[in-house]
């Protein structure tokens, strides 16, 4: 059996060594992906864990008849206001709620007859 020459038996090493090369090299980029979208969910995480001082605001919320889960999301803006006092912090958490829970006036509605005027009023 004749032996291939240098070249071809150089080529196929080359050939095997640079698929054995290019396998690990997408294995070590795939782990690299799954390390930076575990480090961003966890920064996520971390990201909408509530502080202390927005944990204190959330049952004066709750007392005033604002449901949980829009509590949670109101007290993301005391997020910075750690030293503030919790008056100010349940103030601003309310002011994400807007008209959402607010009462609307309404004017009142003209009277249709005189009659509910008093004596000497002009008509």
């Amino acid at each position: 059996m004749a032996e291939a020459p240098l070249e071809d038996r150089v080529k196929r090493a080359l050939s095997w060594f640079g698929a054995r090369i290019s396998h690990r090299v997408a294995r070590a980029a795939a782990k690299l992906a799954r390390d930076r979208a575990k480090a961003e969910k966890a920064a996520e995480r971390e990201k909408s864990r509530l502080q202390p001082h927005q944990l204190e605001v959330i049952p004066w919320l709750l007392q005033l008849g604002c449901r949980k889960d829009q509590c949670r999301i109101a007290v993301e803006r005391c997020r910075d206001m750690a030293e503030a006092p919790l008056e100010d912090r349940v103030k601003r958490a309310l002011s994400w709620f807007g008209a959402r829970i607010g009462r609307k006036l309404l004017p009142a509605a003209p009277a249709a007859s005189n009659a509910s005027l008093p004596a000497g009023a002009p008509a």
